[in-house]
């Protein structure tokens, strides 16, 4: 069992998300891995109001509830295959109630940059369906850590292949990610 949280700011100071995962591996050898996992979450946005009879920004909170199921194949340490499965509640009145996702993933996590450094790389075709509306997209998450050290770089690049869902064609973002320990504890 882990708790991932993912808590994320825009350059600005703002907040985007705050997501809560938690997530039970139910088969976790070297070829083959299945989780389950469900958060709570909350996503932030601007909205215009009055307050006084003077317009304003509002930051407002949209919750959310939602599992997954992971399957994932590893041909080898350095080349694996994933499938996921997400669905979503908007527990919010105002915002999507229905959101489905799945996705088809490759996955290439440690390809040597010389002794001390690794790139990972992680393209992924996904549809994803919110209430009526849906799409096709490709993403790719590109990586870069250095060998035991907490601190590493990332973004995800995504297109949109064909969607009717609104939102940029093209959104790309840039992560710096602390890994606050790779120590696992069995709890007894």
């Amino acid at each position: 069992l882990s708790f991932d949280p993912m808590l994320r700011w825009g350059m600005n100071g703002k907040p985007w998300s705050f997501i809560f995962w938690w997530r039970y591996k139910i088969v976790n050898n070297e070829k083959f891995k299945l989780s389950l996992g469900a958060h709570p979450s909350v996503v932030f946005r601007d909205v215009a109001g009055f307050n006084s009879g003077v317009s304003q920004n509002f930051t407002i909170a949209q919750r959310y509830f939602a599992w997954e199921v992971a399957p994932s194949y590893f041909v080898n340490k350095k080349l694996g295959f994933a499938i996921s499965s997400l669905r979503a509640i908007g527990l919010t009145k105002d915002l999507v109630r229905s959101t489905k996702f799945w996705a088809f993933r490759s996955i290439m996590p440690a390809i040597p940059l010389g002794k001390q450094y690794n790139l990972s790389f992680v393209p992924q075709v996904f549809y994803l369906k919110m209430d009526k509306t849906d799409g096709f997209y490709a993403n790719s998450t590109i990586g870069i850590s250095k060998k035991k050290f907490p601190i590493s770089l990332s973004s995800i690049m995504s297109k949109k292949i064909k969607s009717d869902i609104a939102g940029k064609d093209f959104l790309w973002n840039l992560q710096l990610n602390y890994n606050i320990n790779n120590r696992y504890f069995k709890i007894r």
